[in-house]
């Protein structure tokens, strides 16, 4: 039946491994994305670019600097995570590999 497992367990550990990695890179390039955006904005608005509407973008632009800092702290966090639980998963597996190596 559709849905039904088998019971078996699989665990990849070099492809968890990796995936912990591409997550934390991940907040890298937000913050990489926004910086650049406000690059692009400060090259055709000028560096002399004065009121209401500066005021207003680089309002927005600290607020995303903040976000983004709160989610590359959250994705840091969810990878650190994962490869704990992964190194954990592994050490598991070896002791379970012991046990019936009659270690």
């Amino acid at each position: 039946m559709a849905g039904e497992t088998t019971g078996e367990i699989f665990h990849n550990f070099s492809a968890v491994d990796a995936h912990s990695i591409d997550i934390q890179a991940t907040a890298g390039k937000i913050l990489t994305a926004i910086e650049e955006l406000k690059d692009k904005v400060t090259s055709v608005a000028g560096t002399d670019w004065d009121g209401s509407a500066n005021d207003a973008f680089n309002a927005l632009h600290t607020k995303w600097q903040d976000r983004s800092n709160q989610l590359q702290e959250t994705l840091r966090k969810l990878g650190a995570t994962v490869q704990e639980g992964n190194a954990h998963m592994q050490s598991t597996d070896n002791g379970n590999a012991q046990i019936f190596m009659g270690a």
